[in-house]
């Protein structure tokens, strides 16, 4: 009895099932167009970073660190002393470590390669509104001690509101594209069944640098920074 009550109920199953699956091959797919949009705003840039690093070497690690404390902090000073806008420094790497012969017979105690000496590294970023500045600053950073320019890149300082403004434009971009396509199809747009905002990075503009001859400032062009939003729309057409 149980066994015929099994098979009723697997029955019974397999038709509720198979009818689903008629019914979903009858309702027809809603057509749609999906396209991304592009809106890109070009603004000058106010704000500039840079990063400056000092790498000393000693044969002892004591004396490595202390040289380079010495060497960072006259960079610090030497940079501040150059701007006229207050800019934000701090400290973006630090390191310290050994430097070996590739070919070294001296054996430590522990039975390893005995380094030769020490480096230590340490890099600031510097941040600042002085755009017309950042030749000096570079100059003034070199002078200072700094042997190593990491970077040096624009941006602005409201990035937010920025990408706001062009995603305005991206998704006004969305809509052209979307019905140039339906026209081109024969098709024409019902209504949009959704709007996909896709975050994008920040835009820098980086810049490659000459360190200055002597009595000669390095020369700094900025340029304009691309702010760019991307809008995903699908709209459904007939």
């Amino acid at each position: 009895m149980m066994k015929r009550y099994s098979i009723i109920c697997i029955g019974i199953l397999f038709s509720i099932l198979m009818c689903a699956a008629v019914s979903a091959r009858e309702k027809p797919e809603t057509p749609t167009i999906d396209v991304t949009g592009k809106g890109t705003i070009m603004a000058e840039p106010n704000m500039a970073t840079i990063i400056f690093s000092v790498e000393t070497s000693e044969k002892k690690a004591a004396d490595a660190l202390r040289k380079n404390a010495l060497s960072t902090q006259g960079l610090i000073d030497a940079l501040e002393k150059a701007s006229k806008e207050k800019p934000a420094i701090t400290t973006s790497n630090f390191s310290v470590y050994p430097l070996y012969d590739k070919a070294s017979s001296i054996k430590s105690e522990s039975g390893r390669p005995h380094p030769r000496a020490f480096r230590v590294n340490n890099s600031v970023i510097i941040k600042t509104p002085g755009i017309n500045e950042v030749g000096a600053l570079i100059d003034a950073a070199v002078d200072a001690g700094a042997n190593r320019i990491g970077s040096l890149s624009f941006s602005r300082s409201d990035y937010d509101q920025l990408v706001k403004q062009a995603a305005g434009k991206a998704f006004e971009n969305a809509m052209e594209y979307g019905e140039e396509l339906a026209k081109a199809a024969g098709l024409t747009i019902k209504r949009i069944l959704y709007i996909q905002y896709v975050p994008g990075e920040a835009a820098h503009n980086y810049q490659r640098m000459t360190l200055a001859g002597e009595r000669t400032p390095t020369p700094i062009v900025p340029g304009k920074v691309p702010i760019e939003s991307f809008v995903n729309v699908s709209f459904e057409v007939q």
